[in-house]
């Protein structure tokens, strides 16, 4: 009584949207982990991914459900690199999780709801920057996350017949 029902596959649709918010949230937690590579990495990386984690290495289950393993999986091994191996073998819902990534790993660690160990995650991220990441200009006029703004600035403009005219960057439309 009191169990949760899994789908077929042993998925637990309640884990897979709790750990999913936590993952969006580690995003937001450390923002620096949008700078860091998330291509997939996998079990040859097994090695460098169990020595990034030797600074929390007593924060191994922790850091395992953040990455969408099931605790009832995690109660049933007896260290790190049980879950090093389970994360990186794709033993979970890759579906609605993805693929492991050190970008998922560096928000595992820096985020609250995983580690929490922010010091130990930048040094991870700077080992594993995304060499394609550029960061927006610091001058550069950014909407609001979930806005439908444009980046660029707006103008509206009437001329003597009140005809409206409306600048978007260095482009005119008229309106009607």
């Amino acid at each position: 009584v009191g169990a949760i029902a899994t789908q077929a596959g042993g998925k637990n649709p309640a884990h897979a949207e709790s750990v999913s918010k936590r993952f969006k949230g580690g995003l937001n937690d450390v923002p620096f982990a949008k700078k860091v590579d998330s291509t997939e990495i996998s079990v040859a990386n097994k090695i460098e991914v169990e020595a990034a984690l030797g600074d929390v290495e007593t924060k191994w289950k922790e850091i395992g459900i953040f990455l969408g393993l099931e605790m009832r999986k995690l109660n049933g091994l007896d260290e790190m690199s049980e879950m090093v191996d389970m994360w990186l073998s794709k033993t979970y819902d890759i579906k609605h999780f993805g693929n492991p990534s050190w970008q998922k790993l560096v928000s595992a660690v820096g985020s609250k709801a995983g580690a929490g160990d922010v010091a130990a995650a930048e040094d991870i991220a700077s080992k594993h920057i995304d060499p394609n990441f550029k960061e927006a200009p610091a001058d550069a006029a950014t909407p609001a996350p979930g806005s439908t703004e444009s980046a660029e600035k707006v103008v509206k403009i009437t001329d003597e017949d009140d005809h409206c005219l409306v600048r978007v960057g260095d482009k005119k439309y008229e309106a009607y």
